[in-house]
């Protein structure tokens, strides 16, 4: 039983945290490179892993818009296979198809579930509005969570500061009542270092720490947040 409770509220990243969300990109990727008429392999995969990734730390930088990414990691992509084909509608496409994927991680249901008895609990996440709340609807844990922030939506993104200021004046929590949960160094803790938040780094493959950001806590396994939220 959870008898200390050093925080009021844990505010949860969704995809690689929550969410399976390599394995939902997998599944549009491999559907949009068969829609292309290419025959979809694990180094096709990888190699699209790598340009959406860097894509989407370029957005946390403020170097791209979130519509920028959505359609330039498509054109990295086909630069790279050398063939031509409309970003824009590929990626209306591929969209579709990863909206699909709400498959949960390991014990994310059951972690959130007992973490609502006694701690207020809020999704924070970047990201397409619409498909991240598709997903978010389809997995099962949004009866554990009092509210989900998405960045479209509030305008800005983590890792900046003014996103937690948003997150945390919306739910009336202070920064250290409030404890930050993610996979993402570059996101997740690095904003939560940027808004002196406490943090806890999500590093299921026990990744070597890189970068600026310093995590309070490093778990590999969601149930290891019951230690360090009941004391």
């Amino acid at each position: 039983m959870l008898e200390i409770r050093k925080y009021e509220c844990i505010l949860l990243d969704s995809d690689d945290t929550l969410l399976n969300f390599y394995s939902a990109q997998v599944n549009a990727i491999r559907k949009t490179l068969e829609h292309l008429g290419i025959v979809p392999t694990t180094s096709l995969e990888r190699l699209y892993d790598g340009i959406n990734r860097a894509a989407w730390v370029e957005f946390e930088n403020g170097l791209l818009s979130k519509e920028e990414v959505l359609t330039v990691r498509f054109d990295r992509l086909f630069d790279a296979l050398g063939i031509k084909a409309n970003s824009l509608q590929i990626e209306s496409f591929y969209m579709r198809n990863l909206e699909e994927g709400h498959r949960l991680n390991s014990h994310s249901k059951e972690v959130c579930e007992r973490l609502s008895k006694y701690f207020r609990l809020f999704i924070i996440t970047n990201g397409v509005s619409r498909t991240q709340k598709i997903r978010l609807g389809s997995c099962g844990i949004l009866k554990y969570i009092e509210k989900v922030f998405i960045s479209e939506d509030c305008g800005i993104s983590k890792p900046h500061k003014e996103y937690f200021d948003i997150v945390l004046n919306d739910i009336r929590c202070s920064r250290s009542n409030a404890l930050v949960v993610g996979d993402s160094l570059t996101s997740d803790i690095l904003g939560a270092n940027n808004s002196d938040l406490d943090s806890v780094w999500y590093n299921p493959k026990k990744k070597t720490l890189t970068g600026a950001a310093m995590p309070t806590y490093t778990i590999s396994d969601l149930r290891e947040l019951y230690d360090i939220v009941g004391g």
